[in-house]
């Protein structure tokens, strides 16, 4: 999709000008496109996110959230649109310093990505990722260390020690 294509490349303002147009075409859909509509909050919650703009950031966040919630619900079906959207809302949540919601929203994403078809341990990585940050704010440095690392070393066992492959 073109907005995750622009934040990929850091290019902000096109990739929230992209979301956006999105938004509003899909508000004429009489069918609607919930799927793609939450990929599109998804994109303006990670935009703004990145630009420290939490509000923002956590009212778009929370919105994909629900959308994604619906769908699964509906569906019984686990996607990585659902287990992205627990992360993403967490991550949020980590930015407001709200650390309960944000651990309690990214060990759901853990679990649900356990449950994925074709699971890996890289699966985790953004989950094993966000638990390290939150034990770094609550000043458990060495738990902190310990998940960082475990990350980390589960990338370099796919990826090798000079990884320049991935997006990561």
């Amino acid at each position: 999709m073109f907005p995750r294509h622009h934040f990929l490349l850091r290019n902000l303002e096109e990739a929230s000008d992209y979301a956006k147009a999105t938004l509003a075409i899909l508000d004429y859909c009489a069918d609607g496109y919930p799927h793609i509509e939450a990929c599109q909050y998804a994109t303006c919650s990670a935009v703004a996110r990145v630009l420290n703009q939490p509000k923002l950031a956590r009212e778009n966040g929370e919105k994909s959230f629900r959308i994604n919630s619906e769908i699964y619900k509906t569906s019984g079906v686990i996607t990585s649109q659902i287990v992205a959207s627990y992360t993403e809302l967490g991550r949020v949540m980590i930015m407001d310093n709200e650390l309960e919601e944000a651990e309690r929203l990214i060990k759901e994403s853990a679990r649900l990505r356990r449950q994925m078809p074709h699971f890996s341990r890289l699966q985790l990585f953004s989950p094993i990722l966000f638990f390290s940050y939150i034990e770094n704010l609550r000043g458990q440095f060495k738990q902190a260390e310990k998940h960082l690392l475990e990350a980390l070393r589960d990338r370099e066992l796919e990826y090798g020690k000079d990884d320049r492959e991935s997006d990561r």
